[in-house]
Formats: C-alpha cells, sequence, structure tokens
C-alpha cells in the first residue's frame, strides 16, 4: 500500500491470524481500543504502531464506498 505507513509482514500476518484474529471485525475488536491494542502488541511481539495502522485500515475498509481506496 501506498499510504506510507508500517506496512504488514508475512509474519504480523502470522501472528494475528495464530491468534485467531481472521478477519477485520475481530481485529477491530482486539485492536480498537487503545489499552487492548497495547496489550495484544506485547502479546504477540508486534509493533503498536502496525497494529494500529492495521486497526485503521479495517476500519476504513468496512465503509461503502471507500475500503478499496483509501484502506491501501
Amino acid at each position: 500500500g501506498g499510504g506510507g505507513g508500517p506496512e504488514m509482514s508475512t509474519t504480523v500476518s502470522e501472528k494475528l491470524l495464530g491468534a485467531g484474529l481472521k478477519d477485520s471485525d475481530k481485529l477491530l475488536a482486539a485492536a480498537g481500543p487503545a489499552q487492548a491494542r497495547k496489550e495484544l502488541a506485547t502479546q504477540l511481539n508486534i509493533d503498536e504502531r502496525v497494529l494500529l495502522a492495521l486497526a485503521n485500515r479495517a476500519d476504513l475498509a468496512r465503509l461503502r464506498g471507500v475500503g478499496r481506496v483509501f484502506s491501501d
């Protein structure tokens, strides 16, 4: 993606999938609130900024007409 934010590596993807976070809704529930995101980042050994960027993308992807354009 050209958003200039942290990119998601295969390792991050595998860690999220391993934690059962297989779709945007689950990711947002687990990483949306700041404290929950911080705990998840620590638990999975993922940079909190990467998790925030992914949560933001997942949130944008849910918006009709915005998802494909702005979530990348």
